[in-house]
């Protein structure tokens, strides 16, 4: 009989042709007996791992290709996995057992590179569970990482239990036994599908770049700082969705949550597309769940709020029965002059908001809602009581509820946007915009909803002033350096005439008597402040001037070449709090001609910008 021997780094090498032998332990080369229920041929094609007792431990592990690892022992079955364990050949572990229970411990990498998945659950087992707990990386081919749904030889459900502290890339498909999956710190790309047995998912900073679709059985899944790409489908049974953490919990749009019928939000939640099939939905305090899109609660279903109860513009949640309590809130959304949550009774229920406070929220593609507009926000059955009012309006609109019947509707009302802001230039751009009023364009109608939205008049007053002209102190400051520029020239043609140099100027070189170069600096600082309905503002430049003349071009008339740079930056006193950072570029060609009687002639050209 052929042993695999271990090498010196505890590597055990397997021959690349065929041989019927048995793999020991690497614990010792010695013979073990084996029954022909375990026996396996060694080929080319499949490695057999076996283990007569104890712990198979691979620290490391060459298989031929196309090579599969089966565990296959009929006692204990403990595979632990510590360095690559990759084939071309599917799966990369096949669980066979004859032992009750099978335990894979692996901190390296499994993976399988054709399709196929990386473990693989066989029919010929009398398994009773398996526990695979991964702090490092399995890999399945194909987009499945597990397949685990087999019966056992007696015709049993198998339970699963999955830890993972690492990455999983694969779908996980287990059969009807109790499941357990429990994720720390860890990535599951791809689905998780149970059975009908009870299924527990437990995340913890976790995240499924998939979907998690339960059977008939009770499912609990609890999401602590945790995220799910795809839809959260409970299944058929009693299911309970737990969400909680520090961090809010967004649900993508197309990524439904359906199946549970108890949904516990102990942190912030957004749900961008919608709830089916939940008869219980429990707000924690200080906690928000915020509603994107319309959905129904089962027969009988009931929000018990504690927190906030939010519901977007445009958007209804049907509902049995609404228990809030003292301090909580609904904040309705509105996205325009016919549009707001609703919050929707069936027949025969009562609103119960008595103790619930409401708040509104304008949203950001409201547009311009005219003065006197009336909203349906609660559609009740039973007698309505209005909730108490705490949003009593923006800088613009002024908010009030009406009851009507056993309904309460939202009374907007509206100022013009040029009574809350100041300045003569905020004041015409407001004038303006309320001129175009309902008038529907995308670029008018993001304006109008910014305005809208503006909790105050000071907000406002922000929102106009980003829509009135670039701060007026810009060109003053560019003037300033073009004038300081000229000014400069000015001095040289005038020490020029006197034929020495002034203060301002150095003399740099002077390779031939009548050619000079010169270089000056130029600074200026101007304050400016509010006047006539206009913002003031401050501006500082610096920057400086060179430049080369000479008298051997044209006999008699000194002609030169100055280039100037600045750097100006401006403060406006708006309540935008614009500034501006300005380059300044300018060319000047200057002259002089001097005559004898006393008299001169000077001329300055210049280009800037």
């Amino acid at each position: 009989m052929h042993h695999l021997s271990p090498s010196k780094n505890g590597a055990a090498s397997l021959p690349s042709h065929s041989y019927k032998c048995l793999i020991a332990n690497n614990k010792s080369e010695q013979d073990h007996p084996m029954t022909s229920r375990t026996l396996k041929l060694l080929t080319a094609s499949s490695a057999f791992v076996a283990a007569a007792s104890g712990a198979q431990a691979i620290d490391a592990i060459t298989t031929p290709t196309n090579s599969t690892v089966y565990i296959s022992q009929t006692s204990a079955g403990v595979l632990t996995v510590g360095a690559l364990i990759s084939t071309t050949s599917s799966p990369a572990i096949a669980i066979s057992s004859t032992r009750p229970a099978v335990v894979i411990n692996n901190s390296s990498t499994i993976r399988t590179n054709v399709s196929g998945p990386a473990i693989l659950l066989s029919q010929d087992t009398s398994i009773s569970r398996i526990t695979v707990n991964n702090s490092g990386t399995i890999i399945g081919g194909g987009g499945t990482a597990m397949t685990l749904t087999e019966q056992n030889a007696f015709n049993q459900d198998i339970d699963i239990t999955i830890h993972n502290h690492g990455t999983i890339t694969g779908d996980i498909d287990t059969g009807d036994g109790d499941v357990i999956y429990s994720g720390l710190n860890a990535t599951q790309n791809g689905d998780i599908t149970t059975g009908n047995g009870t299924n527990i998912v437990i995340l913890n900073n976790s995240r499924i770049n998939g979907s998690y679709t339960g059977g008939t059985g009770a499912d609990t899944v609890t999401l602590t700082n945790s995220t799910v790409s795809g839809t959260l489908a409970g299944g058929t049974g009693t299911n309970v969705l737990n969400i909680d953490g520090d961090k809010t919990f967004t649900l993508e749009k197309n990524s439904l949550i359906s199946g549970f019928q108890t949904i516990n939000a102990d942190t912030n939640v957004v749900i961008n597309d919608g709830i089916t099939g939940a008869s219980i939905v429990n707000v924690a305090a200080a906690k928000t769940m915020t509603v994107n899109n319309s959905f129904n609660l089962a027969n009988g279903g009931v929000i018990n709020n504690d927190g906030t109860f939010a519901i977007a513009g445009g958007k209804t949640v049907r509902v049995d029965d609404y228990l809030g309590t003292a301090g909580s809130k609904v904040d309705i959304g509105i996205a325009g002059a016919n549009s707001a949550g609703v919050l929707q009774f069936r027949a025969g229920s009562a609103n119960g908001l008595n103790a619930t406070s409401l708040t509104i929220s304008v949203g950001n593609d409201s547009g311009y809602i005219v003065s006197g507009s009336r909203i349906n926000i609660v559609d009740g059955d039973g007698a309505s009581t209005a909730p108490t009012l705490l949003t009593s309006g923006t800088g613009v609109y002024r908010f009030s509820t009406v009851t009507a019947g056993n309904d309460v509707d939202l009374v907007i009302g509206r100022v013009s946007t040029s009574s809350v802001v100041k300045g003569k230039i905020a004041t015409d751009v407001a004038n303006a915009m309320d001129t175009l009023g309902t008038t529907v364009t995308d670029e008018l109608r993001t304006v109008q909803s910014s305005i809208g939205q503006a909790s105050n008049a000071a907000a406002v007053q922000r929102v106009v002033d980003s829509l009135t002209p670039s701060i007026e102190g810009a060109g003053a400051a560019s003037l300033n350096v073009t004038v300081d520029s000229g000014n400069q020239i000015s001095n040289r043609l005038a020490s020029i005439r006197q034929d020495s140099y002034s203060e301002s100027g150095v003399a740099t070189g002077d390779p031939l008597a009548t050619s000079h170069m010169w270089v000056e600096g130029l600074g200026s600082t101007v304050k400016q402040d509010d006047k006539d309905g206009r913002y003031g503002y401050d501006a500082n430049s610096a920057g400086m001037s060179a430049g080369i003349d000479t008298d051997t071009i044209i006999p008699g008339i000194t002609t030169g070449l100055a280039v100037t740079y600045a750097k100006s930056k401006v403060d406006s006193n708006s309540t935008s709090g614009a500034t501006a950072d300005i380059d300044t570029f300018a060319s000047t060609l200057y002259g002089s001609r001097v005559f004898d009687a006393g008299f001169f002639i000077n001329g300055q050209l210049g280009v800037g910008y």
